[in-house]
């Protein structure tokens, strides 16, 4: 199983929403087709929920709830995006036509993925990025995780 493709939504997420603010169930709803190009510029259309604030009961109809918004982003971006369209192409299409397969996430466990799997979930991000604090951040780079610390300083080889 290629890590990358496993840890690849992660990596994404962690780039994009450090300037494009965005919740992640708003991120694994981004469409697969998500790269326009307009003259020499990228764009990168996601999926923005316009249910926040408006009163309206929570439901999560994406044709409904979500509008689509188009962000320019560095041609790094574009670069890994294409990568990942590329290495996942073969690979059956989710029913939602999101960007991500969920494919690359069973694979970790040498499991199929489920059969009711619709696309690549906000249950699959989280647990990616578990495995990428545990078997990353802890044991590869040999950093002690810490959930609570309160006012105290972290010490060397911590993270929080």
């Amino acid at each position: 199983m290629n890590e990358k493709l496993f840890f690849f939504p992660i990596y994404l997420w962690w780039h994009i929403s450090g300037v494009i603010p965005m919740r992640p169930r708003e991120f694994v709803l981004t469409p697969r087709n998500c790269l326009r190009k307009s003259g020499d510029r990228t764009f990168l259309s996601i999926r923005k929920n316009k249910i926040k604030g408006s009163g309206k009961t929570i439901s999560y109809r994406i044709d409904e709830d979500y509008i689509m918004v188009n962000y320019q982003i560095p041609e790094h971006l574009v670069k890994e995006i294409e990568w990942y369209l590329e290495e996942t192409k073969d690979y059956m299409g989710t029913d939602l036509q999101t960007l991500f397969i969920a494919d690359t996430h069973y694979a970790k466990w040498d499991r199929c993925k489920p059969y009711t799997s619709r696309y690549y979930t906000y249950v699959n991000l989280s647990t990616c990025l578990r495995y990428f604090f545990e078997q990353v951040i802890k044991r590869r780079y040999g950093y002690t995780i810490v959930f609570e610390r309160g006012d105290m300083r972290l010490q060397d080889k911590e993270i929080n």
